[in-house]
């Protein structure tokens, strides 16, 4: 996949490599606050199984996983994932983790959506994002709400929590609902 950094305001975003798997990261992926809503949390994770999955993404043809960084510190803060990409109907899946529960409410996440979005229209291409939540997750509907995002439909008992249904969101986002802020990056957009 395309090499990718991608600066906004407060963030650098850029491809993510097995370097940049530490314990801090496994730990955000057993974080009950973090994962909660992350399909990820059925699975046992460690510094070699995370490992394996990023060199596995970053050898991917239709994805993209790219680490959020603080611009000021260079502190890994989360990640984004691209991915799949559908080259034929030009339509991405965009994900985000923020692991680092410090940074959570800062409008980061929004940030780092609108960039993602702008780089996947702009650099590859793609005609409309999608992406998906839990109805409880608001953090995330909001997030993406905030970068643009409609929803555009309700899953009907599509999950399990705790052994209850829960219905899923789905969001889509096409080029000319992306609320740019700044023509001079041309990757961020409204964050508050």
């Amino acid at each position: 996949m395309k090499a990718a950094k991608i600066v906004t305001q407060r963030l650098v975003l850029e491809v993510l490599n097995a370097h940049a798997v530490t314990q801090t990261y496994v730990d955000w992926l057993t974080d009950i606050a973090v994962n909660q809503y992350l399909e990820s949390r059925f699975e046992t994770h460690t510094v070699a199984s995370v490992k394996a999955y990023v060199e596995a993404v970053l050898h991917s043809a239709d994805s993209l996983l790219l680490g959020v960084f603080v611009a000021e510190t260079q502190l890994h803060i989360g990640n984004v994932k691209i991915g799949p990409l559908n080259r034929l109907h030009q339509v991405a899946e965009i994900g985000i983790m923020i692991g680092d529960k410090r940074y959570w409410g800062q409008g980061l996440a929004t940030e780092a959506i609108c960039a993602v979005s702008a780089f996947a229209f702009q650099d590859l291409g793609m005609r409309k994002l999608e992406a998906g939540c839990y109805v409880e997750n608001q953090a995330s509907r909001s997030v993406f709400l905030k970068s643009g995002y409609q929803i555009e439909g309700r899953l009907r008992a599509k999950w399990c929590v705790q052994g209850q249904r829960q219905d899923g969101i789905r969001l889509g986002l096409l080029p000319t609902e992306l609320p740019i802020l700044n023509d001079h990056v041309g990757r961020a957009c409204k964050t508050g």
